[in-house]
């Protein structure tokens, strides 16, 4: 059945992906950061094996003001963490219209 790409399909995998509580958090927290295009920081997005955790510092080989930040994600990690958790490395999470926005994205959803 994967060979025909439907939206039926696409969307039946969706509905079976919420019922079993599962999403791609690493390819959530990339659309997250794709939204915000956050200036001046290289960040890396991996899988984690505990709580979600966040590192960062100066980019030493880069101009004054850059930043690195990796960013551990582990698979019971809800989508809202993941959120709030990039939204303070973009220095965004005290704009509510920005949350809004941001807690309104569908973690099921793959585009």
């Amino acid at each position: 059945m994967r060979e025909i790409e439907s939206g039926y399909v696409v969307e039946q995998e969706r509905r079976l992906a919420r019922a079993r509580g599962t999403f791609d958090r690493l390819r959530f927290a990339v659309r997250v950061l794709d939204l915000l295009r956050i200036p001046g920081l290289t960040i890396v997005v991996r899988d984690g094996s505990w709580g979600l955790r966040v590192d960062q510092g100066h980019h030493w080989h880069r101009p004054e003001g850059w930043r690195w930040a990796e960013l551990a994600i582990p698979p019971q990690a809800p989508p809202e963490d993941i959120v709030q958790a990039i939204a303070e490395l973009a220095g965004v999470e005290q704009d509510p219209r920005v949350m809004d926005a941001l807690y309104a994205l569908d973690p099921y959803e793959t585009a």
